[in-house]
């Protein structure tokens, strides 16, 4: 009951926040679903966007030239919650040892103890900086804001955003989110991403830099809402099936405790009875 009253609030978080923060993300970024179907409704009430297609102005701006990406992995700091952490860094690990084997320079900035443990081995060197014990209180957009902050301060042209997208209690997506850099261009150059908009003032550098920086927190802050009712509604059924489990291996312990039992308390009195008969049998005999 406990469990589910608190992923009821993170569902009532998530609710109120998830069009701010996808829509700041919508601005700046390509969202792609990892191993995902293709569904309309939300567990939530709210429509959900299906996953687009990068715009054509961005399909020609890409090439196979050696870019700085920057991986933000959002992951959880406590464990006993199924597999949402593995499933992040499994598909991370494999897509950051691709982007390394073609040549392009790769850096992670983690978010979460469990993401840190199990990326350390294998990718500490690319680590930038790593943010735990912040993401088991409520999650609020400064401390996104704050992140977000950091994050625009590294050197990158491409960053990714790796976290789970909630779709019920019993499914959640793995999401990654594809940012291009939109600051510090050449003054009148602008982004694929910007080339249906005007950007007022004109050819003002930090506009871009702030409209960067606000869209990104507002990403991360969408992100970290999904990943804990995700954290949340996975431990709800890690702690449910432990305690089926407990139930089960006590039941069948008790079990074979009364079986070994009965059979004692069986041997016991066939070997009373036997001495009894044997008593008698003596007496009879005399």
């Amino acid at each position: 009951l406990v469990a589910a009253s608190k992923l009821k609030g993170v569902e009532m978080r998530l609710a109120a926040g998830r069009p701010f923060g996808v829509g700041l993300a919508d601005s700046i970024s390509f969202k792609e679903k990892v191993g995902a179907d293709d569904e309309d409704e939300d567990p939530l009430g709210l429509p959900k966007k299906k996953v687009e297609e990068k715009p054509a102005a961005a399909a020609e701006d890409e090439d196979d030239t050696p870019k700085k990406h920057m991986y933000v992995v959002i992951t959880t700091d406590r464990g006993l919650c199924g597999g949402v952490n593995s499933q992040v860094t499994r598909q991370v690990r494999t897509a950051a040892r691709e982007l390394m084997s073609a040549g392009h320079d790769m850096q992670m900035f983690v978010c979460g103890e469990k993401g840190k443990s199990q990326l350390m081995r294998d990718f500490g060197k690319e680590f930038v900086r790593v943010i735990d014990s912040a993401f088991d209180k409520d999650i609020t957009f400064p401390l996104a804001a704050a992140i977000a902050e950091r994050v625009v301060k590294e050197d990158f042209e491409v960053l990714t955003l790796w976290y789970n997208e909630y779709e019920s209690a019993a499914k959640f997506t793995l999401v990654q989110r594809q940012v291009p850099r939109i600051s510090g261009l050449a003054v009148g150059t602008r982004p694929p991403l910007f080339h249906d908009y005007d950007v007022e003032p004109e050819d003002n550098e930090e506009a871009l830099a702030n409209m960067e920086e606000y869209a990104i927190a507002g990403a991360i802050y969408g992100a970290l809402l999904e990943s804990q009712c995700c954290e949340m509604a996975s431990r709800m059924t890690a702690m449910d099936s432990a305690t089926n489990n407990a139930t089960d291996m006590v039941s069948a312990f008790t079990l074979q405790y009364n079986r070994a039992r009965q059979a004692r308390i069986t041997t016991e009195l066939v070997e009373i009875i036997s001495g009894a008969e044997a008593l008698e049998d003596g007496n009879a005999a005399e």
